[in-house]
C-alpha cells in the first residue's frame, strides 16, 4: 500500500510538470537561435546618433507640409528622451537599452546600487544587490497636453506632437491637429 502511495504521488508530480511545460510555465533546455534573434533585436542602445534621428523626426512634424506622423526607433525615441532627462537619471549609468514590447516602451541600465540602497526604499532586499545591478523601467507613453509628461518627468513635449502610440516593436508619433 505504501508504494502504492509513493507511486501515485510520482504519477501526479509528472502530469503536474507535464502541463506545467504544455502551458509555457516551464521551459526546458536553451532558447532556439529564432528565440535568440528576436531578443537580442528588441533592445537597442541609446546613441547620439539615435537622439539626432529622433529629432530630425520630430522635426519633420513642426512643419506644416510635413507629415502628419512618423515612426521611431524605441532606441531612438530613447536616446532622444534620455537627453531631455540628463538630470533625472544617474550619471554611472551604462548599458542603457530600450525596447518597445507590446504597447510599452522598456529602458533598462546597469547601475550603482549605492544611490538605490542609501535612501531605504528597498529596506532589507538591499543585502541581496551586488555593486552594480540591472534596472528597468517600463510603461505606456501618454501625451497629457504639450509640455506636460506624465508621472512628473520633466520632459517639455514638444506643441506639435499630439499623440505617441508604441505597437509592434516601432513608436509612431502624432502630429497635433490644426485648426482650419
Amino acid at each position: 500500500m505504501k508504494k502504492l502511495g509513493c507511486l501515485l504521488v510520482v504519477i501526479v508530480i509528472a502530469v503536474v510538470a507535464i502541463w506545467a511545460y504544455k502551458a509555457g510555465w516551464v521551459r526546458f533546455g536553451r532558447p532556439s537561435d529564432e528565440t535568440r534573434a528576436v531578443v537580442t533585436q528588441t533592445w537597442q542602445p541609446l546613441t547620439t546618433d539615435g537622439a539626432s534621428r529622433a529629432s530630425a523626426a520630430l522635426q519633420q512634424l513642426a512643419s506644416s507640409r510635413g507629415p502628419v506622423y512618423v515612426n521611431v526607433a524605441p532606441g531612438d525615441l530613447a536616446a532622444y528622451i534620455f537627453q531631455q532627462l540628463t538630470s533625472v537619471f544617474p550619471k554611472d549609468a551604462d548599458s542603457i537599452q530600450a525596447a518597445a514590447i507590446g504597447d510599452r516602451l522598456y529602458v533598462r541600465a546597469i547601475v550603482a546600487t549605492r544611490g538605490l540602497a542609501g535612501t531605504g526604499a528597498l529596506g532589507p532586499l538591499t543585502a541581496l544587490l551586488g555593486e552594480r545591478e540591472r534596472v528597468q523601467l517600463g510603461g505606456t507613453l501618454h501625451i497629457i497636453r504639450p509640455e506636460l509628461a506624465p508621472a512628473g518627468l520633466p520632459l517639455k513635449t514638444p506643441p506639435y506632437i499630439g499623440d505617441a502610440r508604441v505597437s509592434d516593436g516601432k513608436i509612431t508619433l502624432y502630429k497635433t491637429p490644426q485648426p482650419r
